[in-house]
């Protein structure tokens, strides 16, 4: 699958040599001694999170390679249909691959052994995008790749052009695809991927180069996915096995803890509502519910007996704190205005039952935004500390 066009600066660096390595950042990995108990406990734990990481990087491979597939059909064939089937298999492997994410936070429970997982990260799923950078955008029309057409729509030139100059200028990964499918509205018309004219020139025009890049960058977005997934395999998993049971336990666990503080914690506490699908329709609410879902499964796993993650008993509280979570996600505001919530013609006045409608939904949407903050960072404290 991969792409002759694929050079070298683009592709990440090769994962670090491990075999005198035992150190996680500049902190020294667990003590590889233990008792027989705890090394059975650490043995247990690591299998449990290789097991659900290996299922959903299986997981993800499949869904986007219907993704790929859907690009490619897209192209060929652009239609309503295709177009809808483009969207939902955007979705569907964007979510399959979001269970992913505790693999890339390795990368920060141990930059020295798997710096290499963050490059990947960065060419997988790099956001926010710069939308000028790719396409025409609000009142620049002509802007972007898409309008660009000194630059070929190759896999070379696409590759180069990835934070070219700075790190918003992203033109690979699922977000890229993303905007170029769904466009700044979320509602981008079929029309704008169908240029009329069977003449030479007609290949250059804006829709037809925005239908092609979509194809393109759906096909390297699959290509850079397995090689992920063979290095995953062939080498990362091998790196692991040469730290101790401890070590590898007490690397997953920083691993996860990264991942809900970097996913959920500060997410929430920014309010970053469209900091990761803006486009897609994905709702805020929807990203976090996405993200517990997957520190869910994985403790899942573990829920029936004791491991050097997470005792039982945490395990138990943290299953509860997590569905306590989902239950309050802020929901999107109702308090739409509507035809028959207009401004008085001659007095340009909010009606007062309008006024007192919209201060206890503010009222509402503070008291479970709180509630959320909470929450998020209950569960993290008992991640870090499992007490």
């Amino acid at each position: 699958m991969l792409i002759a066009g694929c050079d070298q600066q683009s592709t990440p660096e090769s994962t670090p040599d491990t075999s005198t390595a035992d150190k996680t950042g500049n902190t020294t990995v667990a003590d590889q001694r233990g008792s027989p108990d705890q090394l059975e406990s650490a043995k247990s734990s690591v299998n449990i999170v290789n097991d659900w990481i290996n299922n959903a990087i299986i997981s993800a491979a499949k869904e986007i390679e219907t993704l790929s597939n859907a690009g490619d059909a897209f192209y060929n064939t652009p239609s309503e249909q295709t177009l809808e089937q483009l969207k939902n298999a955007w979705v569907n492997a964007h979510t399959e691959f979001s269970k992913t994410a505790p693999v890339f936070s390795l990368a920060h429970a141990s930059p020295d052994l798997f710096y290499s997982l963050r490059q990947w990260q960065n060419l997988l799923d790099a956001h926010p995008v710069q939308p000028g950078y790719l396409d025409s955008f609000d009142v620049y029309t002509h802007s972007g790749i898409v309008n660009d057409t000194l630059l070929s729509i190759n896999a070379e030139t696409i590759r180069n052009q990835h934070q070219l100059t700075h790190s918003d200028e992203i033109a690979l990964g699922f977000h890229a695809i993303e905007f170029l499918v769904w466009g700044e509205n979320s509602n981008r018309d079929l029309n704008l991927f169908i240029a009329e004219g069977n003449d030479s020139s007609a290949a250059e025009k804006p829709e037809n180069r925005r239908r092609e890049l979509i194809r393109l960058l759906s096909l390297l977005l699959l290509d850079d996915f397995q090689l992920l997934q063979s290095q995953w395999q062939k080498s990362t998993q091998q790196q692991l096995s040469r730290l101790s049971p401890l070590s590898q336990a007490q690397l997953w666990k920083q691993a996860i803890t990264h991942f809900w503080q970097e996913y959920s914690v500060k997410q929430i506490a920014n309010n970053d509502d469209d900091i990761h699908n803006p486009f897609s329709g994905q709702s805020f609410d929807e990203f976090l519910a996405m993200n517990a879902n997957t520190l869910q499964g994985i403790l899942s796993l573990s829920a029936t007996h004791d491991t050097s993650l997470y005792s039982q008993a945490t395990t138990k509280k943290l299953s509860e704190l997590i569905t306590e979570f989902q239950t309050v996600i802020l929901p999107a505001s109702t308090t739409e205005t509507t035809s028959s919530t207009q401004l008085d013609s001659s007095t340009d006045e909010v009606p007062e039952e309008n006024k007192n409608e919209e201060v206890l939904a503010d009222s509402a949407d503070s008291t479970l935004q709180g509630q959320r903050e909470k929450l998020s960072q209950d569960i993290y404290r008992l991640l870090n500390t499992g007490v």
